[in-house]
């Protein structure tokens, strides 16, 4: 489209140079069948194009876009499920490095001991068999979070595998340079009720 506007623009120009009511044939364009004598300037009948104004693209205002932001207890489940399949990861790979970015430097170091321990057990694989949601409390300043989970996990050995029951985890996660991360995870160990007999 804007070659086309473009393209009228230049026929605009070129005949607005030439006089109206008059075509000027140059010299190298007259006919081989006009007579020498004949004035290469003449009158015609025929309206030449009169100029038009020159059209001149202009810039479209665009929409931008503005993503909708991510409620924070939506957020700080995201980091807990990823934290949990980085460190799935971990253990496949013997890569602890792998869960360093979901959590603060000293959680780090608590969590890469406890998956070393697992590693120096003959573990060699572990898997979230089921995740279930508690309350997810924000702080009032925004800046950090409690959330709660009842976890299952699968811890498979050398030996063989085990299926635990659901553990309570209390997690405290923080804002770190703009990204939530976790600093803490309480496990709370409920022991089975006895039934009276």
């Amino acid at each position: 489209m804007f070659g086309l506007v473009l393209a009228l623009a230049v026929v605009a120009q070129a005949a607005a140079a030439a006089p109206l009511g008059r075509i000027h044939l140059a010299d190298d364009d007259t006919p081989s069948d006009m007579p020498m004598d004949m004035p290469t300037d003449m009158p015609t009948d025929i309206p030449t194009a009169t100029p038009s104004p020159t059209v001149t693209p202009t810039a479209t205002a665009t929409a931008t876009v503005t993503p909708t932001p991510i409620p924070i207890p939506m957020l700080v489940q995201q980091v807990i499920q990823h934290g949990n399949d980085e460190q799935v990861q971990a253990i496949a790979t013997r890569n602890l490095s792998l869960v360093s970015d979901t959590v603060t430097n000293d959680h780090f170091q608590e969590l890469a001991g406890v998956l070393q321990d697992m590693l120096n057990s003959h573990v060699t694989g572990i898997a979230v068999l089921k995740l279930d949601w508690g309350p997810i409390s924000v702080a009032a300043d925004g800046k950090s979070v409690v959330a709660t989970t009842y976890e299952s996990w699968r811890i498979v050995s050398q030996s063989g595998s085990i299926d635990y029951d659901p553990v309570r985890n209390d997690y405290t996660l923080v804002l770190d340079n703009s990204a939530w991360k976790i600093k803490s995870d309480v496990q709370i160990i409920t022991p089975p009720q006895r039934t009276g007999t």
